[in-house]
């Protein structure tokens, strides 16, 4: 892999248009292009360019991505590749056994004109393995990967395509595009910037990780003939690692603080997609985030900075973005996690449990990482000091999880995050100094159990639970004596007890440091709940009517009014009813979600008058109809619709003013989108799938219009 899946590597248009000509023609056989190249050279780039191609995505009627990597689980590949090419089949991931998989993949392909990549192989018994369930139906097939061994490529009996070093010209050309765009730089700065980029030896990561060095470095030349200066030496003394040592560089150039976040992502396992949410909260948790500048700078967006800083560094990949913009999930690159590994071994940072490690047990670990090919055991007398707990460990076949779980030896765990594991509900009463629980697949569930343990974690901040099971966990209303929790994650949902809780009512106790809370089930009633949470920001939740509400047939909206400092809110209506009364939302609103509502075009007009601040709207199978007004909506950036049974969509002259992306899904009945849209000139993205014929054509309108008035900034993505 190489940093950044939207990079522009330059010196690889010769190599992408000539696998064009292999993936879009030749033979109606089955065809193999393997793309061979060093650790660094732009592997997964170029594959990535390919299946994004949208000559490609036209031409295939199945396409999958899946990582293979040195520790790969061949069920876990065919799970991956099954959920891409059936994305509609929700029981795929309820099918154990392997064989049944792999027989389901070759039935889903067949006749089908399909392009399956397979990233990183470094086995070629894998490859052994999947050819057989690849079917060969000459419907003009193609199998796309990518390696570092030119024999697994010869083993595969496939179309070679080796990646050369870069030029010096396409070296200084791409290390051009890391630097700061906005400012023109002084021609010294220039001159050493050149050398920098030759002494890179053509190699796209080195180039890219200096140029995330050099974008970060203060504007003197002496700071920069510094760097330079130290890129030549390492290039120099060891030609063979010159990638490690320029990442030895950069890691050197970091604060103390971002050092530790940085090698803290050792704990993820190779290729592991990481959600920056999840590893914002593990930094929080371990004390590696720092204080904010302001009082209003919350930890949670120190963590954002330090996310951007190794984004804006080229350190780590980002491979998702969310709607409204901001990395959601990036994932590492092998060198790198390597480095990070070495590193954090060097200071006793964290243990790794996989099927190579040698453990020292005199270090007495304080945190571990648990792999999901872990087949070496730490005794648990040596679990002592341990502080943190991150398992990887997906089938637990041997039950070593839940042992150490049921330890007493770990007294001191401040972080168990299991959130790849299976797991049985165990008492948590072992680790009174829990800042971070979560567990995602708790199956046979004794609630009482659960929250008996909750009640004693009196240092509890980040709380995730997931269940099995389809029943609601029912949040005990002694949560409110956990004061230090900041975020509460419930699936598949939570329910406030029902009972009047007198002692909720009298009690003066808030939780004023709770930030963000998913799923609560929610119901006018509530409010007693919901006054309680006066510093929540994020609030995801599924809207009911009480026993109540349905004998006086009265129809209300939860109070979410009640929560003023509210910015971010999602809810889905789970009352199997058109009669939803007024919907009440807070004033502060810029994110909302609204899913299996039935909204007609006084309802959405409603909610774009009271929203003000609104900047993120998404709307779920819930419009019916709707005639925009141009005093609706004034900031909206973000409009995404799926589904709905609308097929009439009017705007006037004005509306959207402020609209940067326009996304629609499955919006099968809708027949157009108004040519109105044409007139917003700050408009950048319009996104279409899964839509009538009708709607795509009048995006490329909308295109034409906004080209005629010089807007050439306008992506239409049709699909």
């Amino acid at each position: 892999m190489t940093p950044q899946a939207n990079y522009v590597f330059t010196g690889f248009q010769k190599g992408i248009n000539a696998i064009l000509k292999y993936l879009l023609g030749g033979e109606n056989d089955l065809q193999v292009i393997s793309v061979v190249g060093m650790a660094g050279a732009g592997k997964t780039y170029l594959a990535k360019h390919l299946f994004k191609e949208s000559s490609v995505v036209r031409h295939f009627d199945k396409m999958a991505w899946c990582i293979a990597s040195q520790s790969y689980q061949t069920k876990d590949l065919l799970l991956t590749i099954l959920n891409q090419i059936n994305p509609f089949e929700s029981d795929i991931g309820k099918i154990d056994d392997q064989e049944e998989l792999a027989d389901k993949l070759c039935r889903s392909l067949k006749r089908r004109r399909y392009l399956m990549v397979i990233d990183d192989v470094w086995d070629v018994a894998l490859w052994n393995y999947l050819s057989h369930y690849f079917p060969n139906d000459k419907t003009e097939s193609r199998i796309l990967i990518t390696t570092r061994d030119h024999n697994v490529a010869s083993e595969t009996k496939s179309k070679i395509h080796q990646l050369q070093a870069l030029t010096k010209e396409e070296s200084w050309e791409l290390l051009q595009k890391k630097l700061p765009q906005q400012e023109i730089l002084p021609k010294n700065l220039v001159n050493v910037a050149k050398v920098v980029s030759k002494s890179c030896k053509g190699l796209p990561l080195s180039i890219v990780i200096i140029g995330g060095l050099l974008h970060n470095a203060q504007r003197n030349v002496e700071m920069w003939n510094q760097i330079a200066k130290n890129v030549t030496s390492t290039i120099l003394s060891d030609p063979q690692g010159k990638c490690k040592d320029i990442l030895e560089l950069s890691y050197n150039h970091l604060s103390s603080h971002l050092k530790a976040c940085l090698l803290y992502l050792g704990v993820f396992p190779e290729d592991h997609e990481i959600s920056v949410t999840r590893l914002i909260r593990l930094w929080v948790a371990e004390g590696l985030v720092q204080g904010g500048i302001t009082s209003e700078e919350s930890v949670e967006d120190v963590g954002k900075r330090y996310v951007n800083d190794l984004i804006s560094r080229n350190l780590v990949i980002p491979i998702k973005e969310k709607t409204e913009g901001g990395v959601k999930i990036f994932q590492l690159h092998d060198l790198l996690r390597d480095f990070c590994l070495e590193k954090a071994k060097e200071e006793h940072l964290f243990t790794v449990l996989d099927d190579r490690g040698t453990f020292d047990l005199s270090l007495s670990p304080r945190r571990i990482s648990i792999k999901p090919d872990m087949d070496k055991h730490l005794p648990l007398i040596s679990l002592k000091s341990v502080r943190t707990v991150i398992s990887f460990c997906k089938y637990n076949s041997d039950g070593y999880v839940e042992r150490m779980m049921k330890s007493e030896h770990m007294m001191l765990l401040n972080v168990l995050d299991m959130q790849e594991s299976t797991m049985e509900a165990f008492d948590l009463c072992y680790f009174p100094q829990l800042r971070y629980l979560a567990i995602w697949k708790i199956c046979r569930c004794d609630q009482v159990l659960v929250q008996s343990a909750l009640s004693k974690l009196w240092n509890l901040q980040i709380l995730i639970l997931s269940f099995f099971s389809n029943h609601m966990f029912e949040v005990p209303d002694y949560i409110f004596d956990l004061v230090k929790l900041r975020h509460i994650h419930l699936l598949p949902s939570a329910l406030f007890p029902r009972h009047d809780s007198k002692r909720l009512e009298e009690s003066s106790v808030l939780l004023e440091n709770l930030k963000s809370f998913t799923k609560p089930r929610l119901h006018y009633g509530d409010s007693n709940w919901l006054s309680k949470l006066p510093e929540l920001q994020k609030l995801s939740c599924i809207f009911f009517y009480s026993s109540g509400d349905i004998l006086l047939q009265q129809y209300r909206f939860p109070q979410l009014s009640l929560c003023e400092r509210l910015t971010s809110l999602k809810v889905e209506n789970g009352a199997q009813r058109n009669e939803i009364g007024k919907l009440h939302f807070p004033k502060r609103l810029m994110k909302l979600s609204l899913r299996k509502f039935k909204l007609d075009s006084d309802d959405i007009s409603e909610i774009g008058k009271s929203l003000p601040n609104l900047e993120v709207l998404k709307l779920h199978d819930s419009v019916e109809n709707w005639s925009a007004d141009n005093e609706e909506f004034p900031r909206l950036k973000v409009l995404k619709i799926t589904g709905g049974n609308w097929y009439k969509w009017d705007a006037s002259e004005g509306s959207f003013p402020s609209l940067e992306q326009l996304w629609l899904r499955s919006c099968v009945s809708l027949k157009r989108i108004p040519l109105r849209f044409g007139d917003i000139l700050c408009l950048r993205l319009v996104s279409i799938k899964y839509c009538n014929l009708s709607v795509s054509e009048s995006a490329r309108e909308i295109e034409k219009i906004q080209a005629e008035a010089q807007n050439l900034e306008l992506k239409v993505n049709l699909s």
